[in-house]
């Protein structure tokens, strides 16, 4: 054999020898992974699976999140998986039982390896079959104890910024919910009680878009104060960026009973664009008195109110009718550091009766407008309210207007009832104080009622006339009263029984608001009760109160008889004594008394 035959022959058995490692090593390689993937659902794998995980997570959170069972697991994905979480202090936080996620991972592991762009990771379905979830708040009643459980156990150091990446895309055609229950009391909000069921949404995600659709999810609350308690279906849409590009578009709706009234609530923000609504009807009225105790509506309730614009402007409008009653109100709102506010409000055909069962009835209505600005100095602008005549229990009562001007901490409001038979005046001012952290009140009011006759109720029985003039001081925060007085004159009064040829109530207000000192004085001359007539008669008191508690001091009251004189005749006389009573003046004719004149 020659030399050249001989390094043939050598060269096919290295290729050989070669051929045969690496059959083997790929023989090898391929039954080793079909032996992972057929025991990969096998429990004792799975117990690994789950142990090695717990151990990744106890080394990174703060709270304990335990993988309890894992029913399925394969290429497929997982299913029967059981999760218990706890706070660091803990306490049960979540509970997550009956999930199932299917996952292409060979399609996603060659997207991986050898696709360009975005990974590929396609997720057919996901589902969850019962949720426990507290919303307590935390020890310090800053944050939520689930939010604890989930804050990492080291703070996390900055990492030297990096080229990115290829990115992912995840597709999630089917997510379901069955059923969970939201429970606890968050911080700074009342307690919670709700039950989500039926959840039905998809998503998907990529680098550049996120969306997701809520085709729908039912929700039941209870223990909601004044019994709210939403109860109905929830559908939404998501997506970042917003079609335009920036921000995010936000879609809500709602549809059911809160507080046992039909609503339909329906919102939409488009990146910087707002619309809004919601419509509630009640047919009779009880399922919204039940909502507020207060009020004892028996008749149809329906409300209406939307909100669109652009931020930070919006402008908003509703309407509430309440049987024959009606409340139209429009807002437009310009928020940045400085919120511009300029709103309406228009009421016509209110009636007390029919939104309380102890009101009277009425007939009343207002018009209200104002314009102000509202900054960390506080509110400035102006306001006015004017009500229009109208009856309080079939009588008649005038038109009055409201004026507010706003500076911050100073504001000045007058208001005059424009009542020809008692037109009335009030005053209110308010300032700062220049000696204190505080403010001080300035109030005054006058009245005068030239005829008592025209006063409805009092002049079907009194005749004369009638002066209020009265004003307080009162700081603040104190409560401190400081030159308070009021003043009460009436004149020529006539009744059946009685008359007044003037009499005046003064009284000087003193102390604080919650224990007041009144110091009252009284003058009454002329007068005249049944058969007892009078020059005069003065009265002093000082009264203190405090709480429940009524005290008398100082008090003292003198009378002086008028001189006994001889009365004008009629079919008969009559004199009445200096000091007599009623009970031992002489009997006098019924047209004797009414013609006697009062001097």
């Amino acid at each position: 054999m020659t030399s050249g035959t001989k390094k043939k022959s050598r060269a096919r058995r290295v290729l050989g020898v070669l051929g045969s490692v690496v059959g083997l090593t790929v023989t090898f390689t391929v039954a080793t992974a079909a032996a992972l993937v057929i025991h990969l659902d096998a429990p004792a794998v799975r117990r690994l699976v789950s142990a090695q995980v717990n151990g990744i997570l106890a080394s990174t959170l703060a709270g304990k999140v335990e993988i309890e069972h894992i029913g399925g697991l394969g290429l497929h994905g997982v299913d029967g998986v059981r999760v218990r979480v706890h706070d660091p202090e803990g306490v049960q936080v979540l509970h997550v039982d009956g999930v199932r996620v299917r996952v292409r991972a060979l399609e996603a592991a060659r997207s991986a390896l050898f696709g360009d762009g975005a990974i590929v990771v396609e997720v057919p379905s996901a589902s969850v079959g019962n949720v426990d979830a507290n919303l307590d708040a935390d020890a310090r009643g800053e944050g939520l104890r689930l939010a604890s459980a989930f804050a990492p156990r080291a703070p996390s150091e900055p990492k030297p910024s990096e080229p990115p990446g290829r990115g992912v895309r995840v597709e999630l055609p089917e997510v379901l919910l069955g059923h969970a229950w939201v429970h606890g009391t968050p911080p700074g909000a009342p307690p919670i009680d709700a039950e989500l069921s039926d959840l039905a949404a998809r998503a998907h995600v990529d680098p550049d878009v996120v969306r997701a659709e809520l085709d729908r999810v039912r929700l039941v609350t209870r223990a909601l104060p004044r019994r709210v308690d939403p109860k109905g279906t929830i559908g939404g849409k998501f997506a970042m960026p917003a079609p335009n590009g920036h921000g995010v578009d936000v879609q809500a709706l709602f549809e059911g009973e809160v507080g046992g009234v039909p609503t339909t609530i329906e919102a939409r923000m488009n990146d910087r664009r707002v619309d809004a609504r919601i419509d509630a009807r009640d047919p009779t009225g009880a399922r919204a008195s039940s909502v507020v105790d207060e009020l004892a509506i028996h008749e149809p309730l329906s409300l209406h109110a939307e909100a669109h614009g652009d931020l930070p402007h919006v402008e908003a409008a509703a309407s509430l009718v309440v049987g024959k009653a009606t409340v139209d109100a429009t807002a437009v709102v310009r928020a940045s550091a400085t919120t511009h506010v300029k709103a309406t409000v228009t009421a016509r055909n209110v009636d007390a009766g029919a939104l309380s069962a102890g009101a009277p009835r009425t007939n009343v209505g207002l018009d209200a407008r104002a314009d102000v600005a509202i900054d960390d100095a506080g509110v400035h602008g102006e306001a006015a309210i004017d009500t229009l005549p109208g009856t309080v229990d079939r009588q008649p009562i005038p038109r009055a207007e409201v004026r507010a001007k706003l500076a911050g901490r100073s504001a000045a409001v007058r208001a005059r009832i424009h009542d020809a038979a008692m037109p009335t005046e009030v005053a209110i001012d308010v300032e700062p104080r220049s000696d204190a952290d505080g403010q001080i009140v300035k109030a005054a009011a006058r009245s005068s009622v030239p005829d008592l006759h025209r006063v409805p109720v009092v002049g079907a029985k009194v005749g004369g006339s009638a002066e209020v003039d009265a004003s307080l001081g009162l700081l603040l925060p104190e409560k401190k009263i400081e030159g308070a007085q009021a003043k009460v004159v009436i004149t020529r009064v006539r009744a059946e029984q009685a008359s007044v040829g003037r009499l005046e109530a003064r009284a000087r207000l003193s102390g604080t608001i919650d224990r007041p000192v009144i110091d009252a004085e009284l003058e009454g001359r002329q007068l005249l009760t049944g058969t007892l007539p009078l020059a005069s008669i003065d009265g002093r008191a000082r009264i203190e109160l405090a709480g429940e508690a009524v005290t008398v001091r100082e008090a003292s009251v003198r009378r002086r008889a008028r001189p006994a004189r001889r009365s004008r005749r009629a079919r008969g006389s009559c004199r009445w004594a200096g000091r007599s009573s009623a009970s031992r003046a002489p009997p006098c004719s019924a047209s004797a008394r009414r013609s006697a004149p009062i001097s």
